[in-house]
């Protein structure tokens, strides 16, 4: 019951829906397509046009269904292109700021449009064919008793239609200046009354037939069928288009006859990556081309094309050859909105597209809408999460092992509901992650570097009869499974993520033992492969190894230790994220000092135009070009609480006089902090906070980025002294030359001191008068892991 309640109440409240007029395309045919034709025939294997987010291209993806969703109030939504859509007001447009509904878009805002409609394949028409369909939609035709005669634009226009005449079987045809006569057979006898008409001659003639099939002599207009057409087609039928009453000005505008042409030539030009307004003038429709790329782009193209207009092509070519070479049009155009109108009651629809979620509806990209059966599946996963997480959340984690940014969603919120995610394991560890009681094993087809041969091989050595039982360690693993399939960066990726951690052996101390251990292990197996034994194996016996203890099945070397940021920094090259610590946690006391706020505390109590300073780590980041070409970029930053998402715009936000309360114009921007948030340093960032209000009834604070600093260049910039604070016992001449030599390798501007307790008695403080040093963590860490324990600090 609570199921069918809530499908029902997906369907009557939450549904993004467009009308049933929306024309979408068809990616492999280029043909458009309404989307009531669309859901009462529903093609098997349909592919739309959609945009891939992460590398901004118009791309082809799959319709998985079409649903019809009642009678709804719907909104018209126009674009300065001169595009429109009809849509639910809860219908998500793409913006610079990511999804928002139609209702929330604003006057002036940009969303986005696709800058090309690429075609998978095209079919062709004879050339004669596009020439004469451009003749008749642009010149004025008049019929006579025995003939049709076509006024066009230009004595080329006329020679050029009568060779094309010419090829049509059965067709006369005789040009005379700007005109074009076409010799008709007699009609058949009609009604006493009835007018000679076109669509009485049949037969005869074969240029006659073939308009009246396209539909020519009824209602002009383009036909269906050429939007199938290849680009080399199009470049010349519009090349013709324009001939006839096109200007080449600085920018080129073409009159046409009416609105729906206007809209197919400007889907037409959208085709060849060439983008276009649409505008009513007052005796004609135009469409106009837009920017510097799309005139080129007309130039090198359609020009070609064009009759009788070399002395404006001459011109054409010398503006553009005068001007700075635009860059090449992007696959997204961002178009400013210009009104939303109520546009009454219509059927909607509901249109779910494959993997990305969104497709191109009427020239515009408009996101993905949800069928109701959304709504049951919500209701389950949810059950399933409620009483069986560490289940729910292992399935979760599978099913995204190879997104990165979303397992550290999904591990985030698992800890967040009490639950332990352990980092992989050797002996432990599935094929997938899997979950039992309130732990997390993760699995070991989520370490990068390790692929699926590579499993099977440690799988089967698991299992495999006679030897089965844990491995012991590095070397009982190196001697069992199938070296072939296992090689060295196999074996490095697993020490490195915290596979052999089980042993109790320190991972720097593992990874000095890889050589020794595939060099044993290959013997090993080469010696099994010849049917040999060593004489040590004879006396110990099959069972021996299964009685070693962890990390007691070989000779582990010593090797230099590892700082935590080195061991920290190999679980994330290998899963992507950290697991057994954090980068942050030695800096728990720098992060009170400098930072305002915390993670959970911005998106817990933070409030709309606060500004704030967090201290964290950038755990991922991307990129997205803005309607001015350049690059703006979402970070998600995550601390010690948690994570929350930093828009880092280019260039400068607020320029002009400070604002009371506010912080000061910024002189960085995307392009300048992209190198910092690249990297996995600890960064003050200094944010003004923005309520993302996409979901209502779950508003989600965000933060702009006004500053991005290094939080060691922030301590530098407060700090005086850096100090050393051993006990009298810890020093040694070897650890004080070791110490010296590592402040030497850091030069800068602090001042060291070195203070000895002497048990017992008083602090002595030693200033080093020819060493000073910059504050660097990794200074810190070596200097700390030389003496075994937290010596250094740094002092204002």
């Amino acid at each position: 019951e609570i199921f069918d309640l809530m499908e029902k109440f997906a369907a009557y409240g939450f549904n993004k829906c467009v009308v049933g007029a929306t024309e979408v395309i068809d990616a492999h045919s280029g043909a458009k397509m309404r989307v009531d034709e669309l859901f009462a025939n529903k093609p098997a294997d349909f592919e739309t046009l959609s945009l891939d987010e992460k590398s901004g291209t118009i791309v082809a993806r799959r319709v998985t269904d079409v649903i019809q969703n009642g009678i709804k109030p719907v909104f018209k939504l126009t674009t300065a292109s001169g595009k429109e859509v009809i849509a639910t007001g809860n219908h998500p447009f793409l913006t610079a700021d990511g999804w928002k509904w139609l209702e929330d878009l604003r006057i002036g805002e940009a969303i986005a449009t696709p800058g090309r409609l690429p075609l998978a394949k095209g079919d062709s028409w004879p050339r004669h064919q596009l020439i004469a369909l451009a003749g008749f939609l642009s010149g004025s035709l008049r019929e006579e008793e025995d003939a049709l005669d076509l006024r066009l634009a230009s004595e080329d226009l006329a020679e050029d239609f009568e060779h094309a005449a010419r090829c049509f079987h059965l067709t006369r045809a005789e040009a005379s200046g700007s005109e074009v006569r076409l010799r008709l057979p007699q009609p058949f006898a009609s009604p006493r009354g009835a007018s000679t008409a076109v669509r009485h001659r049949v037969g005869a003639c074969g240029l006659a037939d073939w308009a009246q099939g396209q539909g020519i002599f009824e209602e002009p207009a383009i036909p269906g069928e050429l939007f199938t057409l290849r680009d080399a087609d199009l470049e010349l039928f519009l090349g013709r288009l324009w001939s006839a009453g096109g200007t080449l000005s600085s920018t080129p505008i073409l009159p046409v006859r009416d609105e729906a042409m206007a809209r197919d030539v400007q889907h037409l030009l959208g085709r060849l990556a060439i983008v276009s307004t649409v505008r009513r003038g007052a005796s004609a429709w135009k469409v106009k081309l837009l920017g510097a790329g799309a005139i080129e782009r007309f130039h090198h193209l359609v020009g070609p094309h064009l009759l009788g207009r070399d002395a404006e092509r001459r011109a054409m070519a010398e503006l553009i050859l005068g001007r700075r070479r635009a860059a090449p049009e992007a696959d997204v155009h961002w178009d400013p909105v210009v009104s939303i109108e109520a546009a009454g009651q219509e059927m909607t629809y509901d249109l779910t597209v494959d993997e990305t979620h969104n497709f191109v509806a009427d020239g515009i990209i408009v996101h993905n809408s949800h069928s109701a059966a959304y709504a049951l599946i919500t209701m389950q996963t949810g059950w399933l999460k409620r009483h069986h997480r560490a289940e729910f959340m292992a399935a979760l984690l599978t099913s995204d092992a190879d997104r990165t940014e979303k397992l550290v969603a999904h591990i985030a919120n698992a800890r967040e509901g009490g639950l332990e995610v352990l980092p992989p394991d050797i002996n432990e560890s599935a094929r997938s992650f899997h979950g039992r009681g309130t732990q997390i094993r993760f699995g070991l087809g989520g370490v990068k570097g390790v692929g699926e041969s590579a499993i099977d091989a440690i799988l089967e050595a698991r299992e495999r009869k006679g030897e089965e039982g844990p491995f012991a360690g590095l070397f009982d693993f190196c001697e069992r499974v199938d070296l072939r399939r296992v090689n060295r960066k196999v074996v490095e990726c697993l020490v490195r993520c915290g596979a052999f951690d089980f042993t109790g052996l320190p991972r720097w101390q593992l990874f000095g033992a890889i050589d020794h251990a595939l060099e044993r292990g290959q013997g090993a197996q080469r010696d099994r492969a010849s049917g040999q034994s060593s004489l040590f194996g004879l006396l110990e016996g099959p069972a021996k190894t299964k009685e070693k203890k962890p990390g007691e099945d070989g000779d582990y070397p010593a090797a230099e230790p590892w700082t935590d940021k080195e061991k920290l920094v190999g679980e994330r090259e290998t899963l992507g994220f950290y697991i057994t610590g954090h980068p942050l946690d030695q800096y728990a006391e720098e992060i009170k000092r400098f930072a305002t706020h915390t993670t959970a505390e911005i998106l817990a109590r933070a409030r709309d135009g606060e500004s704030v300073r967090v201290v964290g780590v950038v755990s991922a980041l991307r990129s997205r070009p803005t309607k001015t070409g350049k690059l703006m970029g979402f970070a998600t930053v995550e601390d010690l609480a948690g994570t929350v998402e930093v828009i880092c715009f280019s260039g400068g936000r607020r320029p002009g006089p400070p604002i009371p309360g506010r912080p000061p114009a910024r002189t960085g921007g995307f392009e300048v902090w992209q190198p910092l948030l690249e990297t996995d340093q600890p960064l003050l960032i200094s944010a003004t906070v923005q309520m993302n209000n996409r979901d209502e009834e779950n508003p989600m604070a965000e933060l702009i980025a006004d500053d991005v600093t290094p939080l060691a260049e922030v301590r530098a910039r407060r700090a005086s002294r850096f100090t050393i604070t051993v006990d009298a016992a810890q020093l040694n001449t070897e650890r004080l030359q070791r110490t010296r030599a590592l402040l030497g390798q850091h030069p800068g501007p602090l001042a060291v001191e070195l203070r000895v307790q002497i048990p017992g008695d008083s602090l002595t403080r030693i200033t080093v008068r020819d060493l000073k040093v910059a504050p660097t963590d990794d200074l810190g860490e070596r200097i700390n892991l030389l003496f075994g324990a937290p010596v250094v600090g740094v002092e204002a």
